[in-house]
């Protein structure tokens, strides 16, 4: 008899995931390089930190969390694959065997904010997971709240709260002047970017795609005052940019930053924020 669709995956996630962890230990000093550049981007992968914490009330491993967050980056699988998936995985229905709709929000709130739901509250996600919202969709909204983010003392998520982005979303990180390289995506169009300087001096930021030696698309330029953060959202990309290969970006070495590509707009203004993107 064959496997399901869902089963076959789920299998083939398992062993991605075994085969990631046997490499892990083997080349531990040859992956550590590679492990900081992945898990270098707080404001994206400390999502993926909170699912796990929402699920099963305890940090992933440093291996497990490098796992999915590769998935993530290389657009293999988005937040809502991840946690659909993990709603389901063979360690959840182990450690909690199976929920019903009330059951599952009770775990979620337990592990989230150390309470029930309110009667409120449990309408509301009732009525969602009645009408067709998955439970893994049910809790990113809660896991991507203020609230847990607060609660997690992590990283306030680059997407804004409350949001995530969609399928087919590349990102890229890293730490003052570099020279990135990206992979082509047909139908990407938008960009967001964070830029954060912890330098006793001011510094000016300049992003942009190349392909070869060809400007494809000037994503920002702005200049970032001592302790201040720069975010921008949305930028649209014009047409032909998906077929840049590099990532330029300089600015001063005490500079974090972080570059989010993806295909469909979630807004410019994030909900909850209380920061408005720079007009461009």
């Amino acid at each position: 008899m064959g496997h399901s669709k869902p089963a076959r995956r789920r299998f083939r996630i398992a062993l991605a995931l075994v085969g990631f962890l046997m490499a892990s230990l083997s080349g531990a000093t040859a992956s550590s390089a590679g492990t900081n550049q992945v898990l270098g981007c707080p404001e994206i992968t400390d999502s993926i930190m909170r699912l796990h914490l929402a699920y099963f009330n305890e940090h992933p491993a440093p291996t497990i969390k490098h796992f999915w967050a590769t998935k993530y980056q290389t657009a293999e699988m988005n937040l809502l694959e991840i946690a659909d998936y993990l709603a389901t995985s063979d360690t959840f229905v182990a450690r909690y065997g199976t929920l019903d709709d009330v059951q599952f929000l009770g775990l979620l709130y337990s592990n989230m904010f150390a309470r029930l739901p309110d009667q409120s509250e449990q309408d509301h996600w009732l009525i969602a997971l009645e009408t067709g919202t998955s439970r893994g969709e049910v809790t990113l909204s809660l896991s991507e709240s203020r609230e847990h983010v607060v609660r997690t003392n992590t990283a306030t998520p680059l997407a804004g709260y409350y949001r995530w982005y969609p399928k087919g979303v590349r990102w890229y990180c890293g730490t003052g002047t570099t020279v990135t390289s990206i992979i082509p995506v047909a139908n990407i169009t938008y960009v967001d970017y964070f830029a954060k300087n912890a330098g006793q001096l001011d510094t000016t930021i300049q992003l942009a795609t190349f392909s070869g030696s060809t400007l494809m698309s000037p994503i920002g330029s702005a200049t970032i005052g001592t302790g201040f953060t720069l975010y921008n959202w949305d930028y649209h990309l014009h047409s032909g940019d998906s077929l840049a290969d590099t990532l330029n970006v300089s600015a001063n070495s005490s500079t974090r930053w972080a570059v989010v590509f993806y295909p469909e707009s979630i807004g410019s203004h994030r909900l909850g924020w209380q920061i408005q993107p720079p007009s461009s």
